[in-house]
């Protein structure tokens, strides 16, 4: 078992990041376009905040907080699609924005403020139970010799503002492009004129806000890192005797976040298409490669089965959005019905099925190297010489081998029943079907159908399967570490 109160190299050598995370956070953001993406800076202090977490309060909650808030600014990248796809149907309808740039500034305003009282809690906590009493006192706010000083309190109390300053200045002036309509033929002001001038006012007021956040946060980090002592203060806040149990409680905490990743990975195997959307899929499966190959990184480290994880995981993404981006040009501009009546149209969304056929090559060589870093994860464990410990080992072993193939196995049959769905489409046909108009009548409709209609229920299906057979191994290999791991 690796030693992980050893890390403070790690957790040190990202420190050095920590004023480019706090620039990060302070540049404006319209709509949900974000240029320097929160969550980047979001994943980077978490993993910072790891060494802290396992010694002192708060900090655990602070770097929780941290990672919500980076799976909230990474889902901007799909809601900023759905929005665009929304949007491409009917120009003029702003309602969308308006709705996804609220609700992304409400969940996010949430989530800060609640980091920022953990993360200032976890502070004082520390600053008052060791020798820097740089986390209490007063800094400098620039290097020159008797420059202005600044109390952590004033700063807490900035970081607050100065959050609510950004988020109201994105979102607030959406709110002038929301419809508006009247029967009574009367005049009505056209507030949408004003919008160009509010987003201007906003991005200033935002970006004068966020220099002056960012200023003070890397003064006050640079006067932390010319103190010193920080990873001394938090292992001085644990007694030497529970330093084994720490590192066990570390191992299977990490342990827990990797398969979780892994179980997270999964959920993009599904499909979401909406007809008024042009039945795009709106969930980026490239997703499946990029997270399980960070999970399988993170399981087996820097080793050959790592580097072949890395190597097929960014084959597979490649290869997944392309055939992603195939069928999006192509539904785009046409239809499944207009591809069942125009065979001519065969040619132009052949690349789609190719496309997904070749994707699953390296996803096989993903999921089957996956599995053997989950296996790996067994036999760290040796086999004692003869008795039933023996024995009972050799059979965990195997049980373990049979559930990864059967994994493997399930995670095929998905990989296979999205290409045959692409491939049906090919021959759909065309059905008429009768309805209701409404009125106590009848009328007729056309329905486009593939070759095997009833296959996308299959699909759908075998995808619950794979997540939920995912959830039960990840679930196994926990409970396993747990009762075995010393």
């Amino acid at each position: 078992m690796k030693t992980l109160t050893n890390n403070k190299g790690r957790a040190a050598g990202l420190g050095v990041l920590l004023p480019l995370c706090a620039v990060f956070f302070s540049n404006p953001t319209v709509r949900l376009v974000d240029i320097l993406p929160d969550f980047i800076a979001c994943f980077v202090i978490a993993a910072f905040l790891g060494h802290a977490a396992a010694r002192a309060p708060f900090f655990a909650e602070a770097r929780e907080g941290f990672i919500k808030l980076g799976i909230v600014s990474l889902c901007k990248i799909p809601a900023f699609v759905i929005e665009n796809s929304v949007r491409a149907g009917n120009v003029s309808d702003f309602d969308i924005t308006v709705l996804l740039t609220f609700s992304f500034s409400v969940i996010e305003g949430i989530l800060f403020f609640g980091i920022i009282k953990d993360l200032f809690s976890a502070l004082f906590y520390l600053g008052e139970r060791s020798d820097m009493s740089v986390l209490l006192t007063p800094f400098p706010i620039s290097k020159r010799k008797g420059s202005r000083v600044m109390s952590v309190e004033r700063l807490r109390a900035l970081s607050l503002f100065c959050v609510f300053l950004r988020l109201a200045a994105g979102a607030l002036p959406e709110f002038l492009l929301l419809t508006r309509t009247t029967d009574s033929g009367a005049h009505v002001l056209n507030i949408r004129a004003y919008y160009p001038y509010a987003v201007v006012l906003a991005v200033i007021l935002s970006l004068i806000g966020g220099i002056i956040f960012a200023k003070r946060w890397c003064a006050y980090i640079r006067a932390l890192r010319a103190e010193g002592g920080f990873f001394e203060a938090l292992d001085g806040l644990v007694d030497p005797s529970a330093v084994p149990e720490l590192e066990r409680k570390l191992y299977l905490s990490r342990l827990s976040f990797s398969l979780n990743l892994l179980i997270f990975s999964t959920v993009f195997i599904f499909s979401l298409r909406f007809d008024n959307l042009s039945g795009v899929n709106l969930i980026p499966t490239f997703g499946l490669g990029l997270f399980m190959t960070v999970a399988a990184l993170r399981l087996v480290g820097r080793s050959k089965l790592g580097y072949a994880c890395l190597i097929s995981g960014i084959l597979y993404s490649a290869v997944a959005f392309l055939a992603q981006l195939a069928e999006f040009n192509f539904l785009n501009k046409y239809t499944l019905e207009m591809l069942a009546r125009d065979e001519g149209l065969t040619l132009k969304y052949l690349p789609t099925v190719i496309l997904e056929g070749v994707s699953i090559i390296p996803f096989l060589v993903l999921t089957s190297l996956v599995a053997a870093s989950l296996y790996k994860l067994l036999c760290e464990r040796r086999i004692t010489d003869g008795g039933e410990d023996d024995i009972y080992l050799k059979s965990r072993r195997r049980s373990m081998a049979v559930r990864c193939c059967l994994w493997v196995g399930i995670g095929a049959m998905c990989a296979l029943s999205r290409f045959f769905d692409l491939l049906f489409n090919l021959y759909s046909d065309i059905t008429i079907v009768s309805r209701e108009d409404g009125i106590g009548g009848m009328d007729f409709g056309n329905v486009t159908l593939s070759l095997v209609p009833w296959f996308g229920t299959l699909v759908f299906a075998l995808s619950v399967l794979y997540v939920g057979y995912t959830v039960y191994l990840a679930s196994k290999i926990k409970e396993d570490r747990e009762l075995y791991e010393k």
